[in-house]
């Protein structure tokens, strides 16, 4: 059987069920460290009115949890899970590799609960 996965890494291309959205939706990582290679020192997190790198975010997110509610940095990045059966019709999923596999397929030939 195949393993199928919701959600496809920006930066490695491998399918994943859990991981980091970026910006609501336009960017994906399948790990911190696919997010941290794909951003390196680049400054555009923004956080208490200016713009950070990845590792300064992780590191400020660390020392002050509640900084989350305080500058609605829950509505541009979260750790979340995926679930291949709430795709939308049209939606593709993606393999270990990253290739697409559509909703047409039938869901019951695929194990798509674990991620890899």
């Amino acid at each position: 059987m195949l393993k199928i996965y919701p959600k496809k890494c920006t930066k490695c291309s491998k399918g994943f069920s859990k991981g980091i959205v970026i910006d609501g939706g336009q960017e994906y990582y399948c790990s911190e460290k696919c997010c941290l290679e794909q951003h390196k020192e680049e400054k555009v997190f923004p956080i208490k009115d200016r713009l950070v790198t990845y590792s300064e975010f992780l590191k400020i997110i660390k020392e002050d949890q509640d900084i989350f509610n305080e500058e609605e940095i829950f509505e541009w990045y979260a750790f979340t899970e995926w679930y291949v059966p709430d795709l939308q019709n049209g939606e593709a999923a993606y393999d270990s590799v990253g290739t697409k596999v559509y909703a047409t397929f039938n869901i019951h030939n695929y194990i798509w609960d674990e991620q890899q």
